[in-house]
Formats: C-alpha cells, sequence, structure tokens
C-alpha cells in the first residue's frame, strides 16, 4: 500500500476491548492512519501465529473485536472492521510449520526426507512483548529443553534504517519481520530448517508470483532475489531476505527461495512491503 504522505500516526493496542488478559494467546492491532486511508495490521498469537493486514479509504476505520466470539473455536465474525464499506482489501500470513531436514551435502536443496514437523498452532506462547513499535512473540514446541522460536515485528511510521544490523531501509509502506532459531534441537548432523507459511488473500488471492534480482542496498551490498506476490488490486507482498548467525549479527550468504532454510541460531529478517503498483 502506497500512503499519500511520508510520515503516518501509528496507533497501537495489545488484545484491543478485552478486560483481561485472553488465556490463549494475545492480538495486537496497530492502525497506521494516512491522510485518506488506514493500513490494519493485526497480529495473533491465538494458535498458529497470523498476520493481518486490512486496508480502507477511511482515515478513522477501526476493528472491533468480539472476544467471546474470538476466544470460542471454530466461529466466524468475531473480528470486523468499521465501517465495512471502508475496505478495499484484506490478505493474511500464516506461519503453519516449522520443518526440518538432513542437509548432507550443504546445498540448502531439500530432500522429500522430513522429520515430523513442529506444528506452530500447538507451540506454547509466551504473551507478547511490546515496546515502542517493536512486538516480540516467543514460543516452543513441548519437545524443546531450552530453545524457542521467536518472531519480531517491527513497524514504522517515518523512512529511515533500522538500528541493528544489517540496518535495512524502510518506509511508511514497509513492516520488518526477524525470525530466530535460538538453541532449537537438532535431529541430525547437518540440519536445515524451513518455516511454511500460509497466505491468504481472501475476495482478492494472490494472483501471480515474480522473482526480481537487484543490488539496491549500500549498506547490505548482495544480490538480493525477492520474490513478488502480486494481488489483483494491485497490492504487492515483498519479501527480501537477510540470514544473520549468532547474537552479535555476523554475516551470512544467504538467497530467497519459495522455501528458505535457516539453520539452529540463525536470525532472519526481511522486510514485508504493502504497496500500489502499476500494471
Amino acid at each position: 500500500h502506497s500512503f499519500s504522505s511520508s510520515v503516518v500516526q501509528l496507533f497501537i493496542q495489545v488484545n484491543p476491548g478485552s478486560n483481561s488478559t485472553p488465556p490463549l494467546g494475545d492480538l495486537l492491532h496497530v492502525r497506521a492512519v494516512g491522510d485518506n486511508d488506514t493500513l490494519h495490521f493485526l497480529f495473533c498469537s491465538q494458535g498458529a501465529p497470523t498476520l493481518l493486514f486490512v486496508h480502507t479509504n477511511s482515515s478513522s476505520s477501526n476493528v472491533q473485536v468480539n472476544w467471546t466470539q474470538f476466544l470460542a473455536p471454530n466461529t466466524n465474525g468475531s473480528l470486523k472492521v468499521e465501517p465495512e464499506s471502508s475496505v478495499l482489501y484484506s490478505s493474511a500470513i500464516v506461519f503453519s510449520r516449522l520443518l526440518e531436514y538432513d542437509d548432507v551435502n550443504n546445498t540448502a536443496e531439500p530432500t522429500s526426507e522430513f522429520f515430523p514437523p513442529y506444528d506452530l498452532q500447538n507451540f506454547t506462547w509466551n504473551h507478547l512483548n511490546l515496546s515502542g513499535h517493536t512486538a516480540l512473540l516467543c514460543g516452543a514446541d513441548a519437545s524443546f529443553t531450552n530453545g524457542s522460536l521467536c518472531l519480531q515485528v517491527c513497524l514504522f511510521d517515518s523512512e529511515g534504517r533500522s538500528q541493528s544490523l544489517p540496518h535495512l531501509l524502510h518506509s511508511v509502506n514497509s513492516s520488518q519481520l526477524e525470525l530466530r532459531l535460538d538453541g532449537v534441537p537438532a535431529r541430525a548432523a547437518q540440519s536445515r530448517f524451513l518455516l511454511e507459511l500460509q497466505a491468504v488473500g481472501g475476495a482478492y488471492p494472490l494472483s501471480r508470483m515474480e522473482v526480481h534480482e537487484s543490488i539496491d542496498d549500500e549498506y547490505t551490498p548482495s544480490i538480493f532475489k525477492v520474490t513478488v506476490s502480486l494481488h489483483a488490486v494491485r497490492h504487492v507482498f515483498l519479501p527480501r531476505l537477510v540470514c544473520l548467525l549468532g547474537g552479535n549479527h555476523p554475516g551470512l550468504d544467504s538467497q530467497h527461495t519459495p522455501e528458505q532454510k535457516p539453520r539452529t541460531g540463525m536470525l532472519s529478517q526481511h522486510t514485508v512491503q504493502n504497496e500500489q503498483i502499476d500494471n
């Protein structure tokens, strides 16, 4: 999505409208308000972690949550954007499973022999840790002794660069998502991990995929392969992956593919950009 101004206002709430902490997971709601529109960004940890984007043509639109329905299993209509007539499009990304295989030849090309997957909807998730414009969610499978999988979402109300390495460029049209695997037990000598994502497009599903290759950032000099998912309503989901290893974030060669395989302890960071594109 492309806002008409270079600066937007961000309004951030955790569990909006709830009188108590939900027992099964939190709901983060961010309103990015432009001059004539609003981008609603929702991050839910109830079940498998999910990101929901809703773009409206109103700067006063808001999200209403029916918490009784929201906490009940297999119910619809618990979350509404009002006024409903202002909704231009919506899309969602579900972080569904963590996969692992033995990369014997160190090629980063997955084989058909995967270990039993970790289903993220069965993870035990901590409550969201909100600090400024950054939300951190960490959880673990019952089989993890001390390991964890963490998702950190960073949102921006102006243009600039991240303070931490690799100092990725951001704007009001982008958010950044960091994935951390910390101490997850490997089941093979050369284990690699894949994070499975499921995209949901509602009335406007992803219509086509394109891959672009470019050198576009002197702060992170490299050739990036970027998979661009295009919607029929001129909405683009643009992830750019950067892999880092260790707590001090030393660099590591990486490339973006439909299935990216970070090793244990690796942090991956990408930019999710929502903007309009010309046909």
